[in-house]
């Protein structure tokens, strides 16, 4: 007969078991563990680069992962904190997770990776830290419209750039067809200009005397980790002869008694276009061009005889004569003849020419 002492033992005993079995299942159900794997070095990456995150986590079945990236390494603050992504609980095997990190603030990152159950948790920190780099901002501002430019005059560009983050450069091109991977119509205007923060920066540049027609002003900043950024002005830069030649002061009349053009004697298959005339003061021809001339009369008139390309550029211009008390020269006419193709211009005179340093 079993004894009042014996049933009591026997009872303390499968107490004691069960409350062991119990303790050992809720020691298997919150052993959470994690550890992070990769990034293992150090990166810059671009902005809106992938980033892989490598790592192995043993959760509690009702709990969760999270992937996440912090800036302050704390994860009690979560305002810097970007969430990557939230997982089911692993089993302690191998898992993958890409960030994509486009629309990321710019800065440096810590990979945090964290397993929670309730009031329980698990956290664990990658060895490398990710910094995302911010791209460079680049506008042009000017030319603002379709501006007028004469071949070898000025062009104004006025840009603004920065990089918060970098020591990032910008490129200038003036382009025809808008497209700088067609490079035979383009023009370099500047290259490797720091950035300046956001400041306004001025460039003036010559546009290409050779050159008629239009030009795109585009500019290419590069901070040598994001994708170089690109930039059009508004405007454009119309390349042309704005005028054969301008004249100044009160008594200036209009020059160009003769117009002449000689197709092959003058430069053999390509047009020239000869002018003779008088002036008064001063006149400029090609005005802002490369070839530009200023003559000035030193006396009541003066003449001139002037070349210019198919397209209106300047190519040379003489002055004919000294004056005389009234209108001393006038060029009238032009001849092309001789082996050597010269030029020879007629005209009128009254009392005393000069040319070079002879008299008549």
């Amino acid at each position: 007969m079993t004894s009042r002492t014996s049933l009591n033992r026997a009872g303390l005993v499968l107490i004691l078991a069960f409350l062991l079995v119990g303790a050992c299942n809720n020691s298997k159900r919150t052993a959470m563990s994690v550890e992070v794997l990769a990034p293992r070095e150090s990166a810059v990456v671009a902005l809106g680069a992938p980033v892989t995150v490598r790592f192995m986590d043993t959760g509690a079945p009702q709990g969760r992962t999270e992937v996440i990236a912090d800036r302050d390494g704390d994860l009690a603050t979560t305002a810097d904190q970007v969430a990557i992504a939230t997982l089911p609980p692993g089993d302690g095997a191998e898992r993958e997770f890409v960030w994509n990190t486009v629309g990321t603030p710019s800065g440096t990152y810590r990979i945090v990776v964290q397993t929670l159950a309730g009031q329980a948790s698990a956290s664990n920190e990658a060895p490398g830290v990710v910094t995302v780099n911010a791209p460079p901002q680049l506008e042009i501002l000017e030319p603002a419209e379709t501006t007028i430019v004469s071949r070898g005059g000025p062009v104004e560009i006025t840009y603004r750039d920065s990089d918060q983050d970098d020591p990032a450069a910008t490129f200038l091109f003036a382009d025809g067809d808008g497209d700088l991977d067609t490079t035979g119509d383009q023009f370099l205007i500047a290259s490797v200009r720091p950035h300046q923060s956001g400041a306004e920066q001025r460039v003036l540049w010559t546009a290409p005397a050779g050159f008629t027609g239009d030009l795109h002003i585009i500019a290419i900043t590069s901070d040598g980790t994001n994708p170089p950024v690109e930039a059009r002005a508004p405007g454009i830069a119309r390349v042309g002869a704005v005028g054969y030649f301008v004249g100044a002061g009160a008594e200036f009349e209009e020059v160009g008694s003769t117009v002449f053009r000689d197709v092959e004697e003058i430069k053999g298959s390509n047009t020239s276009t000869v002018v003779t005339g008088h002036f008064d003061k001063t006149t400029t021809f090609g005005r802002n061009e490369s070839m530009e001339t200023v003559l000035v009369a030193d006396a009541e008139a003066r003449a001139f005889l002037a070349t210019y390309d198919p397209q209106g550029a300047v190519r040379w211009v003489r002055s004919l004569g000294t004056g005389g008390p009234t209108r001393g020269t006038a060029a009238a006419g032009v001849a092309v003849g001789g082996p050597s193709r010269r030029l020879a211009a007629t005209g009128t005179f009254q009392d005393v020419v000069q040319f070079g340093t002879t008299q008549y």
